[in-house]
């Protein structure tokens, strides 16, 4: 797993900018942060660069329904724990998936990064139960 898409079974309420900037600064560093600027005519809310010493660089970003992260399993796990506390629980379940949908994980409130990298399972006919095609 390279990457992941955070998608909500109820309606996708999005992380604050601020928030997700110093959620992901408590969890990278402060000199590894740095703010992207918006593509216009783009649906992005917010990108952040992650440039952690000793680590490939990567990126998180937000649009209107989904939150979406690149990087190692490890950066991902990190980022995506990080960021689920500022997500409102607004819908029954939050989980992350794989660009190609073949595994996902959960995201309950209170996750740790080590139980996103662990949790990750094969995707079946019930995984999307909820979820709004």
């Amino acid at each position: 797993m390279s990457a992941a898409l955070v998608l909500s079974s109820g309606p996708w309420v999005g992380v604050d900018p601020a928030v997700a900037r110093q959620s992901l600064v408590r969890a990278f560093g402060i000199h590894s942060v740095t703010t992207m600027a918006g593509v216009p005519g783009t649906h992005t809310r917010w990108e952040f660069a992650i440039s952690a010493l000793g680590e490939p660089r990567f990126s998180v970003h937000e649009t209107a329904a989904q939150i979406g992260t690149d990087g190692t399993p490890d950066q991902c796990a990190r980022a995506l724990a990080a960021l689920r506390p500022g997500l409102p629980m607004g819908s029954d379940r939050l989980i992350a998936i794989t660009p190609d949908a073949r595994r996902y994980v959960e995201l309950p409130a209170g996750v740790t990064a080590e139980q996103v990298r662990d949790g990750w399972q094969d995707v079946d006919d019930t995984t999307f139960e909820g979820f709004e095609e």
